[in-house]
Order: structure tokens, then C-alpha cells, then sequence
């Protein structure tokens, strides 16, 4: 009677555990067939992001040939030039440039509204139109009227570009200039009173087809320097909110006045770090900074 007892106890419990194991391999398939779609999904998503990113990634390697990597000071046409950008995403819309031409060097420095990818297919457009334009002139109003026309043509989405193109004369001192809405530039004199650059604002670059655009002059002396930048020098925020601002970059630039300048884009670039104190970076940062040598004293 005992052993009968145990042998129907003992089927009992293996049949328990054979309903069990079937119940659980119902479970599991059921929300294998329910959660498919959702793995499905995330593994694409997740191949999606993959490729953005090498995307990305190529477009910034891409952005970075054309702008022309500083790793020293360059010295062309009677004067040092350095040059910096660093984007606030893979890629920005900031942009700067030079060119020798008979002579005389042509130099500009921009920003392309809005950030990323959008900016930076304009930033590149308009670097390859100064390019050209460099090539052919140099006459800083004609190259800034051209790049205006062909950014303005079919400019359904209303993207502008601030610009600042200037020719640098060697034998004269004298740059000729134009500036179409962009933060004016720092003449850091050697002797003197530094200051921003005085000059008659056009609008940027793409709004109109018809703006017209004027060229200014200014003298520079033996050991000057001009320093041209985007706002994200001047705009840069602290985690209170606060600006860099104007001021206290003319006043970075009068106590700095006897670096050269890559010494001089290394220091502002480090005072800038140091204000914002970890706040994230919220716009690209371009510098680009021509000193005049002293030899021609």
C-alpha cells in the first residue's frame, strides 16, 4: 500500500513538472513572438544610429581637410598667421580661409547660421566660392557680392552667413576689407590702443541677391596684429549664465598685445575654458589671428 502510495506520488510530481516545463516554454515563446518586433526594431535603430555616426564621422574628416589644419604658425607675405576652429558638434558651421594672391595675402573668417550638418554643407560651399573668387581678385566687396548671390539663389530655408574677407598688402601695410554682419575684428597694436576694428556693417551673406557690399581700409604698423573670431568666443557661457562677452575679450587682447599668434589663440582658448568652468560648449569657436612681422621697421 506504501510503495503504491509512492509510485502515484512520484507520477504526480512528474507530470507537475512536465506541465510546468510546458507552460514555461509557452511563456517564453509567447513573449519571444511579442518582443520580436520591438528586438527587431532596436537592433535597426541601433544600425541606423551606427551608420549616422560613421557619416558624421566622415563628414567631419572632410571638414577638417578643408580647413586647413594649423599645427605651427605659417609665415607668408610679410606676416605670421594662425588659425583654430573647434565645432560644437561632429561638424559646424564656422569657417576660415586664406589665400596668396599677387602677392598679397586674402583671408577670411565666417558663420554659417544654425548648426551641424546643414551648416557645415554651406560652410564648405562657401569656403570653395572664396576659393575661386581668391583665384580671380582681390577685391574683398566683389568676392563678398558673389559668394552673397550664389548663397542667396533658392535659399528656401532662409540660411545667412556672417563674413569677413580682408587682402593684407605687404608693401603698403594696408588691409583692405569687408565686412558683410560679422563681430568685427581686434586690431592688437604693439604700440597704441587696442581696439576693435571701425567699419561700416553690411548685412550677411544669402539674404538679399542685391546687397551691396563696401570695401574699408586700415593701416597696420611693424608688430601688429589682427584678430578675427566667431561668436562663440564672445558668446561663451559660464553655469551662470553669463557671457564671455566683447569686453572681456578686448581686454584678454590688450593684456596679451606681445604674443604671437598661436601663443596668443592657445591663451584665449584657455581663458575661455577656464570662465565657462565645464558648461557645455553650445556654438563653434574660430579664431584666426595675422601679426605683422617687425622686420620691416
Amino acid at each position: 500500500m506504501t510503495v503504491l502510495i509512492i509510485r502515484r506520488l512520484a507520477y504526480s510530481l512528474v507530470w507537475m513538472f512536465v506541465v510546468l516545463i510546458v507552460i514555461s516554454l509557452t511563456i517564453v515563446i509567447t513573449i519571444h513572438q511579442i518582443g520580436k518586433p520591438y528586438i527587431i526594431e532596436q537592433t535597426e535603430e541601433s544600425k541606423a544610429r551606427a551608420a549616422i555616426e560613421k557619416e558624421l564621422s566622415i563628414a567631419a574628416n572632410i571638414q577638417k581637410s578643408i580647413l586647413q589644419p594649423f599645427s605651427e604658425e605659417l609665415e607668408t607675405e610679410g606676416c605670421k598667421i594662425y588659425a583654430m576652429s573647434k565645432s560644437a558638434r561632429f561638424v559646424g558651421g564656422d569657417l576660415y580661409d586664406f589665400y596668396v594672391h599677387n602677392g598679397k595675402l586674402l583671408f577670411c573668417i565666417g558663420d554659417v547660421s544654425g548648426k551641424g550638418t546643414m551648416a557645415s554643407l554651406i560652410m564648405l560651399s562657401v569656403i570653395n566660392l572664396f576659393r575661386h573668387k581668391a583665384h580671380n581678385t582681390d577685391n574683398p566687396s566683389e568676392i563678398a557680392s558673389d559668394i552673397n548671390y550664389i548663397l542667396s539663389l533658392r535659399n528656401e530655408n532662409c540660411i545667412f552667413t556672417t563674413m569677413f574677407v580682408g587682402i593684407y598688402d605687404p608693401e603698403t601695410r594696408l588691409v583692405t576689407y569687408c565686412c558683410a554682419g560679422h563681430n568685427p575684428p581686434i586690431i592688437v597694436k604693439e604700440r597704441g590702443k587696442t581696439e576693435y576694428l571701425s567699419m561700416e556693417g553690411c548685412i550677411p551673406l544669402g539674404i538679399t541677391s542685391d546687397s551691396e557690399f563696401k570695401n574699408e581700409t586700415v593701416a597696420l604698423s611693424p608688430g601688429d596684429m589682427l584678430m578675427l573670431y566667431t561668436d562663440g568666443i564672445t558668446e561663451a557661457t559660464n553655469k551662470k549664465q553669463e557671457l564671455y562677452n566683447d569686453n572681456r575679450t578686448l581686454d584678454f587682447a590688450k593684456l596679451h598685445k606681445e604674443m604671437n599668434p598661436k601663443e596668443f589663440t592657445d591663451s584665449l582658448i584657455s581663458d575661455v575654458a577656464k570662465f565657462v568652468d565645464g558648461a557645455e560648449q553650445s556654438d563653434d569657436i574660430t579664431i584666426m589671428c595675422i601679426k605683422t612681422e617687425k622686420k620691416y621697421d
